[in-house]
């Protein structure tokens, strides 16, 4: 099943080595269901494992993983208000799961984030390539009162904005114009800004980072 290889995971997320048989027994299935776990992580997600006879599987290194508990924890009071915060371990896009959404369920103000996709995408249908553990990807869908011709500038805000947050957690970032974040004169981080509704309005916009 497509969850065990990230319960694997986390089972293993402490850098130490685990036994199949006590990871199998923790997440009450078998030793062989964990091997073919295993064998997901390495060639599916392309991350090592460690294996050895006595020992166990071990990851070369700790993960961490995104809590929505901890994000929401050290969000504002307005933000925690008007955000709702949802993760999920594997998706498509962030972009295309709240696209979907935009027109049907009237949320707003959804933030999904993604510890890996599938099928990420930026500008121009370009793919959207990261490991797992390497990158943040999450997607923010907001509504606007306004017509879609009245947000032209929206790309650029993001960009702003994102820049800014980066600046006071002392990463010395420059923005690239339309939807590139540049550190140390690398890509640092892209922006993706997908719109649906009318042109007078009202209007839904999925804000892709990653």
């Amino acid at each position: 099943m497509a969850e065990w290889p990230f319960a694997v995971l986390r089972a293993l997320s402490d850098g130490k080595f685990h036994s199949g048989e006590a990871i199998a027994q923790s997440l009450g299935c078998s030793r062989t269901l964990i091997w073919q776990a295993v064998h997901t992580i390495e060639t599916e997600f392309g991350l090592p494992v460690f294996s050895v006879r006595g020992q166990g599987y071990r990851l070369p290194q700790p993960m961490d993983w995104l809590d929505v508990a901890a994000i929401r924890a050290d969000l504002s009071p307005g933000c925690s208000e008007d955000w709702t915060i949802a993760v999920a371990d594997q998706v498509d896009s962030t972009n295309t799961q709240l696209l979907s959404r935009a027109n049907s369920d009237g949320l707003h103000g959804l933030v999904l984030a993604a510890e890996l996709q599938s099928a990420g995408r930026g500008r121009l249908g370009r793919r959207w390539q990261a490991r797992l553990g390497d990158c943040l990807m999450f997607s923010l869908l907001w509504r606007f009162d306004r017509g879609l011709a009245e947000l032209a500038g929206l790309s650029l805000a993001v960009g702003l904005a994102l820049a800014r947050v980066l600046r006071q957690l002392g990463a010395p970032v420059e923005l690239k114009w339309p939807n590139d974040v540049l550190l140390g004169g690398c890509k640092m981080a892209g922006i993706l800004i997908e719109l649906s509704g009318d042109a007078l309005g009202p209007a839904a916009v999925v804000i892709g980072i990653g």
